[in-house]
């Protein structure tokens, strides 16, 4: 049976561990960013909950930032009398179109084109591909997007869809019971 002075000191010795080494923000942190990605780019739902069609009219693809088989033709709009010999891009009557075609689903916005977003959003680590929270320091974990491009995607959908990149409520909920769960298992 441990003292009172005992348990104080291991208590102590528990808190200088934490300093070094929040294991429980971690988890915690690492199963956050896993909720978020599934929520945005499989769900596709901003973080009300709500999902988005796709819509808007023709647009023009090019090869290096889509899925576009390297081998597809470039092809423009149907019925234009300008031949361009050295087109670089394929014409869609939609993104909803385009997305079909490459084999990406269509009955809803999913924010993901050529997983270049959420490759930044998940920071994927070698070790199995888990989205992982960038440390500030032992004690602060940051979910974000740093690459300049994917900032500007990112402001992009956000204005055209709401806040979709900020954590949810039911998110936080479940963020504050696995840090409560992992804190408790231990000290």
């Amino acid at each position: 049976m441990k003292t009172i002075d005992q348990y104080i000191t291991e208590l102590k010795e528990k808190k200088e561990a934490f300093k070094m080494d929040n294991r429980p923000l971690f988890i915690a942190s690492s199963d956050t960013a896993d909720r978020m990605s599934q929520r945005i780019f499989q769900r596709g739902e901003n973080r009300a909950g709500k999902t988005h069609q796709y819509g808007g009219g023709p647009i023009y693809m090019t090869y290096k930032k889509s899925r576009i088989l390297k081998g597809t033709p470039p092809k423009g709009k149907p019925g234009a009398s300008r031949n361009v010999p050295d087109r670089k891009s394929v014409y869609f009557e939609s993104y909803k179109a385009y997305r079909a075609s490459v084999g990406l689903p269509t009955t809803q916005v999913t924010f993901e084109n050529n997983g270049d977003l959420r490759s930044d959003f998940e920071n994927l680590t070698a070790a199995g591909g888990i989205p992982t929270p960038k440390k500030i320091s032992n004690n602060h974990y940051r979910i974000s997007i740093s690459r300049s491009a994917n900032v500007d995607k990112s402001e992009h959908l956000e204005e055209r869809y709401g806040k979709v990149f900020e954590i949810s409520a039911a998110e936080k909920k479940k963020f504050l019971e696995v840090l409560e769960f992992e804190f408790g298992r231990n000290v």
